[in-house]
């Protein structure tokens, strides 16, 4: 599961639930599906000015991109 969280007004406002079959049964896939899900709608529609996550290099990479 991949959420996107208001931080100000701490409101949930947006979830991904993402099996691990989707992402090719690799299960370090499926931060990275979740989150490129979630932006994919939400672009346009709010401002995201701050990604928080664990240390997944390749979520790291993906935000990298994105700027």
């Amino acid at each position: 599961m991949y959420a996107l969280i208001e931080q100000h007004l701490e409101v949930i406002v947006d979830v991904e639930v993402v099996d691990k079959l989707e992402t090719g049964g690799v299960s370090t896939n499926m931060e990275v599906y979740g989150l490129n899900k979630i932006l994919e709608r939400i672009v346009g529609q709010i401002m995201v000015s701050e990604i928080v996550t664990d240390a997944s290099a390749a979520v790291i990479a993906r935000v990298r991109y994105l700027k």
